[in-house]
């Protein structure tokens, strides 16, 4: 017994020192290669809506060729037609609101393909066997239903855990779930809401149909690092541009619940070792138009915002509902471009024929979408191309004005041997390293650009609160020969006179939002369509010293053109991601180490 019992401790001792060896080798591992993961977005259908009998699918018949479409508008008026006394639905279903209009032989078709295609049964374990094919290590799943009895066992089959929320309306069956492999994810924190679409002014009651799902993931093999997961289905009908400030509003309501949600975390999760994705049916077909309207709702209503909302990009697509009434770009998987790289992405197939079908089990494609998660010095890299690019009049300039912050972590990069000072001989080094072509002219509209600059007393008096850095003279020797040298306050007021005199503030998303707010299209937006758009849109209570933002308001000429529109929204954006860094009292030079990215 004793030999069997030294025996087992040895085992066991040696099983341990493997054990630490392979935990040193995850550390190792973690080190040297950056995390990669993996997303999959997908509207799957859900099984109580799945019927070919509904208006929108009778796949089964043409409804396309001559007179369809006719046939078509005819059967969706007697689908909706309503007793104008009672309300109720003239027409019991199908197949009474289709009868005199479809052919019986029509009626038996589309029966036929609902059983073929549509039945709950036959779909949901081609569902489970494409979302396993994909291999994601987190899946958004909307328009979910089954998830207790169906989806949760068979993902936790396949190596998954999960979480949901059910949308708030008795009727409707299906909501948001986020899964995630055990493998590659812990669960830290999740939480759900459902968005308020209206409230009723006397009696504060509340209408709410659809919701969102948050997850906040830790990754196992690179512990430091997290991902929020969001899971979104905003309001139907992405045909209706009307919708799309109910859309815009239940956006600011997911992007307020990202702010609280990531401050609640922030100790266990910093923001700058957390990546944001978004996934969801956003029900629209113009994504610029949906977050222009959420930014500026941000700005103008002064409303603390995750750095997500500034920087947040669609992986590109192609169709992703594709049935008898629709072709549309409508689902969207959404990343933070200053924390995450796109690597890869899967092919939208080429579809000769509506879904579902035997194929694919739903009438959404899957989104998939890998992702590596960007070094520091990935992030200040791509700062400084935003920079180059603004400083050298590119006309295509489509990110956003870099914030304080940014433009410190960049100061760093330039000061290369942190000397206080940005020289010519510092930009062509940095131009060289970045793989940028820089020729004399550039050069020289460079600095013209920076001995122009004038510093503004209140923009120095900024600059003076920002620790860390050096400031010097404007012109010093360099060797035996004189060159132009620039501090880091001329650096700043340099890039800020750039930014808003060019091409930078043609942002899609600020150019559709200026469009939305702009009710009649006479290029201004009034206080009038500023308040209207605000009370369509806005997740909480406004005014109109929400207007105040603009110039234009305050000293009273009564509407606002696009140029002070951009400016104004962007401007704010800067104080909004700044003024969460908290300040330190030391005006020592910059580490070697670089800045970080400012916090939310």
């Amino acid at each position: 017994l004793e030999e069997a019992v030294a025996s087992l401790r040895h085992d066991v001792d040696e099983l341990r020192a493997e054990l630490r060896s392979t935990q040193e080798a995850l550390q190792t591992l973690a080190s040297t290669v950056p995390l990669e993961f993996t997303v999959v977005q997908y509207n799957i259908l859900a099984g109580y809506l799945g019927e070919n009998t509904q208006p929108w699918f009778l796949y089964g018949v043409d409804l396309h060729g001559p007179g369809g479409p006719e046939r078509r508008k005819s059967i969706m008026q007697k689908y909706n037609e309503r007793d104008p006394e009672t309300g109720q639905l003239v027409h019991n279903g199908w197949p009474e609101y289709a009868e005199g209009i479809l052919t019986p032989d029509e009626i038996r078709n589309v029966e036929e393909y609902d059983e073929e295609f549509f039945r709950w049964e036959v779909r949901r374990e081609r569902l489970i066997e494409q979302i396993a094919r994909m291999n994601a290590d987190i899946v958004s799943l909307v328009e979910c239903d089954h998830f207790d009895d169906f989806f949760q066992p068979s993902m936790s089959a396949r190596g998954y855990a999960g979480v949901y929320r059910k949308r708030p309306r008795d009727s409707s069956d299906d909501g948001c779930a986020i899964f995630w492999k055990h493998s590659k994810f812990d669960l830290v924190s999740y939480e759900g809401m459902d968005f308020i679409d209206c409230v009723d002014v006397h009696t504060g009651s509340t209408a709410k149909d659809r919701c969102a799902l948050l997850a906040l993931l830790r990754s196992k093999t690179h512990r430091k690092k997290h991902v929020i997961a969001i899971s979104v289905h905003l309001a139907r009908n992405p045909e209706d541009p009307f919708m799309d400030h109910l859309r815009a509003k239940q956006v600011a309501q997911v992007f307020r619940l990202l702010s609280e949600f990531a401050s609640r975390c922030t100790a266990i999760a910093p923001t700058e070792n957390t990546a944001v994705v978004m996934c969801g049916d956003l029900n629209a077909t113009n994504f610029a138009k949906l977050r222009g309207l959420s930014l500026a709702l941000a700005a103008i209503t002064s409303a603390r915002v995750h750095p997500f909302v500034w920087d947040a990009q669609d992986v590109p697509t192609t169709a992703t509902s594709v049935t008898t009434s629709r072709n549309v770009r409508i689902d969207a998987l959404l990343f933070q471009t200053s924390r995450l790289k796109l690597v890869n992405k899967s092919e939208a197939p080429a579809l000769s024929e509506p879904i579902p079908n035997a194929i694919y089990p739903s009438d959404h494609l899957p989104l998939r979408a890998r992702f590596q998660w960007k070094s520091v010095l990935d992030r200040e890299m791509s700062l400084a191309r935003a920079w180059f690019r603004v400083m050298t009049d590119q006309s295509l300039c489509d990110t956003p004005p870099l914030t304080m912050g940014e433009l410190r972590a960049l100061w760093v990069i330039f000061d290369w041997n942190h000397e206080g000072r940005f020289t010519r001989s510092k930009l062509r080094r940095v131009s060289h390293f970045l793989g940028l072509h820089l020729d004399v002219a550039m050069e020289n509209a460079i600095f013209d650009k920076m001995s122009a600059a004038e510093v503004d007393t209140n923009v120095g008096d900024v600059l003076d609160s920002v620790p860390n850095i050096k400031f010097n003279v404007d012109v010093s020797s360099c060797g035996d020969d004189k060159e132009e040298v620039v501090d880091f306050k001329r650096f700043c007021a340099a890039y800020d006179v750039a930014i808003y005199s060019m091409r930078n503030e043609q942002l899609p998303y600020l150019i559709e939002a200026f469009k939305a707010f702009d009710e009649n299209g006479d290029g201004m937006i009034s206080v009038d369509e500023l308040v209207n758009v605000l009370q369509a849109c806005s997740p909480v209570p406004i005014s109109l010293k929400s207007g105040m933002l603009f110039d234009s308001f305050r000293d009273g000429s009564g509407s606002v053109a696009y140029g002070e529109f951009a400016r104004s929204i962007m401007q704010r954006r800067r104080l909004n991601v700044e003024s969460s860094i908290p300040r330190q009292t030391s005006m020592e030079a910059p580490a070697t180490t670089p800045t970080s990215r400012p916090r939310s």
